[in-house]
């Protein structure tokens, strides 16, 4: 579905809302109505209480508490729906719930929309989006509409509640929660999209309010969005990206597409119009709302500082109330210098390279940076204030650099994205003496793996035992491109029968378990498709 105008909404012709509104703003004997609002036109604001606004001919299900200011249904009408009466004649609510939902379609044969209405009294004291839409459709859901810091994202029950990122694109505009007076909520997993009309704040438990819900896939997925930006500037809930070896193009796999490989929109040594510069930008030049902390082995203007370590990566942390992060991991030596502007290393063209891009809700920054502690980073860049380090202890002591000294040395976090895809990453430190992929990836997932990364001839692919470790073959088809292992830094795993693709940094080598390391595993069946098609194996003997 998309978004289409065709004229202007202060003109009088032409566009959707004056050709239905047609026969409310001039006479027409056949169409009798009643429009209700908090501030009608002509009028001094009348109930501060509702914030409601509509017009309709005939209905039986609607929200009592609205200022009535324009009515000529007639009497034959009102006496066969009681409801509408009760409406036009200003009959309180009286009674417990004091909250309504009503079910119908609509009109149309041919294209029949499930439509379910709500509508909360100010006496039940409850919050339209945790309370109401939540338990009600018992579904995660995702929030657009004001709110305060006592308001939470839900991220610890069955049902989930988050607040979407602002700004976002919208109808290819983009659109920040200060200047936008719509509000709205998505439902997961149901299809349905709901506009509502209070704010996600404590005080409006006590504010009347509507929620109109349309279920229709191609609506909800018109509006569905999460937190950054994919190349063509729009939010998506993660991406990935693949630079072959010998090129500066790449290759996309984002959150809110057919999970294909497709090509980038610009080269990655340029600095404009690809997913990773646009991401990045609050990194390479000033913003002063977006705090980070960068980590790497081999930072940029800087001599190799960890050779033990070769994680390498970004956490983007909104510092007001905003409820927005992000964690971008990538392979790339000598990149990203912070308010350095964008710059590609020309001596990494050669090579096959990797990034990777979450977004993040605030409450999940102890569980990534508790994970990236156990990989024994060097941070080159942190500018994460005390106030955000205070709420944060994990993330406090990744910016210090407080010392692992306890068992068992390796990290396991389970989280999830703002638009709910799991997540599951690994800190290996030093002392672990732990393989990343025999004794990390394949026994914690229980599951049989193929990997991609650096091996040696000690290093066998393990084809006993309830659970396979099987080496891919070299080279392969990837993205698009024919790929060896000698020419790729990218390190990964498919773990089979789990959906899911683990992004590392070790190599499969004997050496390796005195090396930390990390995995970052996103589940997804597409991505995982994608994926295994191009994990071809080796001989079992190898």
């Amino acid at each position: 579905m998309t978004f289409e105008f065709i004229q202007t909404i202060d003109k009088c012709r032409g566009h959707s809302v004056f050709a239905t509104m047609a026969s409310f703003i001039a006479n027409y004997m056949n169409i009798k109505v009643l429009a209700y609002s908090n501030d009608p036109p002509k009028l001094s604001l009348r109930k501060e209480e509702s914030r409601t606004k509509d017009f309709f001919s005939k209905s039986n299900s609607i929200t009592r508490t609205i200022y009535v200011y324009a009515n000529n249904l007639p009497a034959a009408i009102l006496n066969q729906y009681t409801e509408l009466s009760n409406l036009v004649n200003g009959v309180d609510v009286r009674i417990t719930l004091f909250l309504e939902q009503a079910k119908f379609m609509t009109k149309a044969a041919y294209a029949i929309a499930n439509i379910q209405a709500f509508g909360k009294h100010s006496k039940p004291f409850a919050d339209m989006y945790a309370r109401v839409l939540r338990n009600k459709f018992a579904a995660s859901i995702r929030v657009w509409a004001p709110s305060d810091t006592r308001s939470k994202s839900i991220c610890d029950r069955q049902y989930q509640l988050r607040k979407i990122v602002s700004p976002m694109q919208l109808a290819g505009s983009q659109v920040s929660r200060q200047a936008d007076s719509a509000k709205w909520a998505l439902i997961d997993g149901k299809n349905t999209v709901c506009f509502t009309t209070n704010d996600y704040t404590a005080t409006d438990k006590r504010t009347p309010g509507a929620a109109v819900c349309l279920e229709n896939a191609g609506v909800y997925n018109a509006f569905r969005r999460a937190a950054f930006n994919d190349d063509n500037n729009r939010n998506v809930d993660w991406f990935l990206v693949f630079k072959p070896p010998n090129a500066v193009s790449s290759s996309i796999i984002k959150s809110d597409a057919n999970f294909v490989w497709a090509p980038s929109a610009q080269n990655v040594n340029l600095d404009r119009e690809h997913s990773i510069v646009r991401t990045m930008a609050d990194f390479i030049a000033n913003n002063g709302d977006i705090k980070v902390l960068a980590y790497s082995d081999d930072p940029p203007n800087l001599p190799s500082r960890n050779e033990k370590s070769k994680a390498k990566g970004v956490l983007l942390v909104h510092s007001g109330a905003d409820d927005e992060a992000a964690w971008f991991v990538h392979t790339v030596p000598k990149f990203l210098a912070h308010l350095g502007g964008y710059s590609w290393p020309a001596a990494e063209t050669a090579k096959g390279h990797m990034f990777l891009c979450l977004s993040l809700r605030k409450t999940n920054l102890n569980s990534v940076a508790k994970a990236i502690r156990y990989q024994e980073p060097y941070i080159y860049a942190n500018n994460l204030p005390a106030a955000l380090l205070n709420l944060h202890n994990e993330l406090s002591n990744l910016a210090k650099g407080v010392q692992i000294r306890v068992t068992p040395f390796l990290e396991h976090a389970k989280f999830t994205t703002k638009a709910a895809a799991n997540i599951e990453a690994f800190g290996k430190h030093t002392k672990s003496f732990a393989d990343m992929y025999a004794r990390v990836l394949k026994n914690k997932f229980a599951a049989n793996i193929r990997i991609w990364a650096p091996s040696d001839t000690r290093s066998k692919s393990i084809c006993k035992g309830q659970y396979q470790l099987r080496k891919i073959a070299s080279p392969m088809q990837f993205a698009g491109s024919q790929v060896s292992r000698e020419a790729d830094s990218t390190r990964w795993a498919v773990v089979d029968g789990k959906n899911t693709v683990c992004f590392t940094t070790n190599d499969y080598k004997v050496g390796e378990k005195k090396i930390p390391g990390a995995a970052v595993c996103l589940e997804n069946a597409g991505l995982y498709n994608a994926f295994s098609t191009a994990a071809l194996l080796k001989s079992p003997f190898d």
